[in-house]
């Protein structure tokens, strides 16, 4: 049976930033189902009241600047995370994934070869099941 590698690895910042962004944008503030500000809010202080009322362009530059600071000031810590995601999901992934493809008889394609989890700074954790990735925090369990 053939079994995707679990691979961890830092997420870019670009991609960080994006996700920062995208969850202070002031349209996703109405949301009263998920928390995006709050949360983000929570995680970043220094961002707080100080995006309200600026352009696109000069909030996209306020977080961009502060996210960017908050991942170089935690760039050690995030590389042993992933080392200790790697670790973890190695001890206990490869049997899970094979107990779930002979639970529901599915076998895995081997064009699917990797399942990547990236660790960067943020509140919530988006995940594509159709390309096989999934998102941590560095600071999370």
């Amino acid at each position: 049976m053939f079994l995707p590698q679990i691979k961890v690895e830092p997420l870019k910042l670009f991609y960080n930033q994006r996700l920062i962004n995208m969850y202070l944008d002031p349209q996703k503030a109405k949301n009263t189902t998920r928390p995006f500000a709050e949360k983000t809010y929570a995680m970043y202080p220094e961002l707080r009241g100080e995006i309200d009322g600026k352009s696109d362009e000069d909030r996209k530059l306020i977080i961009d600047k502060a996210v960017e600071a908050r991942l170089v000031a935690a760039e050690q810590d995030i590389q042993q995370r992933v080392l200790y995601f790697q670790k973890k999901f190695n001890s206990f992934l490869p049997g899970f994934i094979k107990a779930q493809c002979e639970l529901y008889n599915y076998e895995w394609k081997e064009y699917h070869s990797v399942i990547t989890c990236y660790v960067g700074y943020i509140p919530f954790y988006p995940r594509s099941v159709t390309d096989r990735w999934f998102y941590f925090s560095y600071n999370d369990e």
